[in-house]
């Protein structure tokens, strides 16, 4: 398997389009499509970014040699009934395109889009947690 068939098998699996894939990278759709076709190859630096965010090994990436897959330690899913509805949780494209996005904020901007949503995450276990009571 080459380079181009590693981004675009890799980037299928997990579920992004090339669109997608270009956004969270900072580049066009059309780069991301000529990486995919051979046509032309990543520079290294976004190597290293689609590395990261198909969440493989820059090695195995950009040479086919080692361990494709990163290892994470799983969080457990959450149980809450609020996540029982699939359609409701963002695509995982959009989370990464998110994660993508609030990277590259400056620190104290950063800091407080991480304290809205660390607020958000509070409010909806205290709501959903009220509600249990109730029932």
């Amino acid at each position: 398997m080459d380079l181009a068939d590693r981004i675009s098998n890799t980037r299928k699996s997990k579920g992004l389009s090339q669109s997608q894939l270009a956004t969270i990278i900072g580049v066009s759709r059309g780069a991301c499509g000529q990486w995919e076709t051979g046509y032309s190859t990543p520079s290294s630096q976004n190597l290293r970014k689609l590395a990261t965010v198909l969440e493989v090994h820059f090695e195995w990436l950009a040479t086919g040699r080692g361990n494709n897959e990163m290892s994470f330690n799983k969080v457990s899913e959450p149980t809450s009934p609020a996540y029982s509805n699939p359609q409701d949780e963002p695509l995982p494209g959009e989370l990464l395109a998110f994660n993508s996005w609030a990277m590259r904020l400056p620190d104290e901007h950063r800091s407080r889009v991480f304290k809205v949503l660390t607020d958000m995450q509070e409010l909806h276990y205290v709501c959903t947690s009220s509600k249990d009571e109730n029932n």
